[in-house]
């Protein structure tokens, strides 16, 4: 652990509430060493401090940081501090980003994936919780990173469904990284540490505050592209949420509810309001993986059996021979598909079916047969495979 993380941990604890503070003193005086080392000069900053912020600088000491990097060395807990290279690049952009976080597992290289926050009620419906769920495993399946906060309910079942997507999660604490709330979630909470990441903002030791669950939620939005809020009332944290990520200029998402549902009235008023509705996976996949097509992975449907049929042109019968009812069926499946699944396909996921109907080929084989990029083959075979039109099977595609 560097041993300018004990400053950077001051800069933390006596910046308290003021959430905007860490940064503009940061730009100001370059580093916390050099602020802690100026800390008896801060009326001269152009930073404007209140009397009540400028003697917590003044009067807290490093004795407390000092301990508290102590603990976390060790408990195996990192502290990725706001200048440093390893703090996520999309959270440093916010407004009034975290001085510090304090990490277990591992975060890995969330700026280069599809990250997506997905909130909502703590007391959830039925529909609220397969929602959350179905919609989170689907998406972790094919690489989108679900990011949530771990509290009862919707937060639940999004990191649940993300991991029985075999994909990865992170969960954003309110609470002190060795006390996770609630409780019931501690087995969930090592878990995701196992498999994603479990972050918090708030050191070690630290009590548990009301106040410091809508603080989180502005760490939950600022990792992810956008938000999805699944089920909420009117008055509702995840609405918290989406505002937050608004002022980040992040995407809004809402599930849409039952119209006499109150728990449905705060996600109804967001679609109202703008939000784009998302009823399956591919409402949300479909406004990044242009962007990012290296981190989805093609994913095969796990109960659909695939087999390797012959070619059209290989099924013809002699002149003037009725082809067998087997060959007929088969036509017309194909035939049925070409009608009506296909008109959802864009120009190049229709090029890239078309090859497919003659032979099982891998990704570059596509390139060469096609003439499209690379890229191109890339993401028209993930939403050919979330539209459920190709498997894979070992590196080739098949319809």
């Amino acid at each position: 652990m560097k041993a300018e993380i004990v400053y950077d941990i001051w800069l933390a604890l006596a910046a308290g509430q003021s959430l905007a503070l860490p940064r503009q003193l940061l730009e100001q005086f370059g580093s916390a060493k050099v602020l802690y080392e100026n800390r008896m000069s801060l009326r001269e900053t152009a930073v404007r401090l209140t009397g009540e912020e400028r003697k917590a600088f003044e009067t807290l000491s490093l004795a407390r940081p000092e301990r508290i990097a102590e603990q976390c060395e060790r408990d195996g807990t990192r502290i990725v501090a706001l200048p440093d290279e390893g703090y996520p690049e999309r959270l440093r952009e916010i407004y009034d980003p975290p001085a510090v976080l304090y990490l277990r597992g591992e975060i890995g290289a969330v700026d280069r994936q599809i990250a997506l926050a997905v909130v909502g009620t703590r007391n959830h419906s039925e529909y609220g919780w397969r929602a959350a769920e179905t919609l989170a495993r689907g998406l972790a399946s094919v690489g989108v990173v679900i990011v949530s906060g771990m509290a009862r309910g919707i937060d639940t079942a999004a990191h649940k469904g993300a991991l029985k997507g075999d994909g990865r999660t992170v969960a954003v604490l309110g609470s002190a990284i060795d006390n996770p709330y609630p409780r019931e979630n501690r087995d969930l909470y090592e878990f995701i540490a196992s498999n994603g990441a479990v972050l918090s903002e708030f050191a070690p030791g630290e009590p548990t505050r009301p106040q410091n669950f809508p603080r989180r939620n502005r760490v939950i939005t600022g990792l992810s592209l956008g938000v999805l809020v699944v089920e909420a009332p009117e008055r509702s944290g995840a609405l918290i949420s989406a505002r937050h990520a608004a002022e980040q200029n992040r995407d809004v998402f809402a599930v849409p509810g039952r119209i006499d549902s109150p728990l449905s009235a705060g996600t109804n008023g967001l679609l109202k309001a703008g939000a784009k509705l998302v009823t399956e996976p591919l409402d949300v996949l479909s406004e990044y993986v242009g962007l990012y097509p290296q981190t989805i992975r093609a994913q095969t449907p796990k109960r659909r059996a695939v087999r390797f049929e012959r070619p059209v042109w290989a099924e013809r019968s002699p002149a003037g021979e009725e082809p067998p009812e087997k060959k007929k069926g088969l036509l017309r499946r194909r035939a049925e598909r070409s009608t009506t699944k296909d008109l959802q396909l864009t120009r190049e996921e229709t090029i890239i079916k078309d090859a497919l109907r003659a032979e099982p080929l891998t990704a570059d084989e596509l390139v060469e047969r096609t003439g499209l990029t690379i890229d191109q083959v890339s993401i028209a075979l993930t939403m050919l495979e979330v539209k459920n039109h190709v498997s894979k099977v070992g590196d080739c595609f098949t319809v």
